[in-house]
């Protein structure tokens, strides 16, 4: 299930797993049913596919949040979220939760500009910014913990990404 990316760092990433194990005894636990998680809504098909599961598979109460960071494709991506935010109301009514969009500026409009012209000069594309997924995952506990004023206890964010992106930050041994 979990395609082996070439830019993981398999020695990092085993040791890592081994600390999570020696110190919690779990490397990832899926919380109990009817258990209260955050989860990214990008819009994509990961994120969309990560709240189905999460929904149908595990029966989580989700609490999904979409970040509006500034992204080019902003309106393709808010369009998907608010479809896919409508589609989960009427299937999942128990444990679905509108989703909140958070507005979080990264990479920050101040050098925005400089880190576009690093990613022209080393011909790397239009593959996001170095620290748009941590910065996602950053922004999901922090709406975790704010729910706490709503008599939610959330203790599990889940984000998601594809294989296939290219992206460092994009990776198991990141995640871990």
């Amino acid at each position: 299930f979990i395609k082996e990316k070439s830019n993981e760092d398999l020695e990092t990433l085993h040791s890592l797993e081994n600390i999570l194990l020696s110190k919690r005894g779990y490397i990832v636990k899926i919380p109990q049913p009817n258990t209260p998680v955050v989860a990214c809504l990008s819009g994509g098909m990961d994120t969309v596919g990560n709240l189905a599961i999460l929904m149908q598979e595990f029966k989580l109460r989700v609490f999904p949040f979409f970040v509006n960071r500034g992204q080019s494709n902003y309106k393709w991506e808010k369009r998907s979220a608010e479809f896919f935010d409508g589609f989960f109301m009427d299937k999942f009514p128990e444990q679905y939760n509108k989703y909140k969009e958070i507005t979080v500026e990264s990479p920050a409009k101040e050098y925005k500009n400089e880190l576009r012209k690093v990613k022209e000069s080393e011909k790397i594309g239009n593959i996001g910014y170095p620290a748009r997924n941590p910065m996602i995952v950053l922004t999901g506990m922090e709406y975790a913990y704010s729910l706490r004023n709503m008599g939610e206890n959330i203790n599990t964010v889940f984000t998601s990404f594809m294989a296939e992106d290219p992206i460092n930050h994009s990776t198991l041994t990141a995640v871990r």
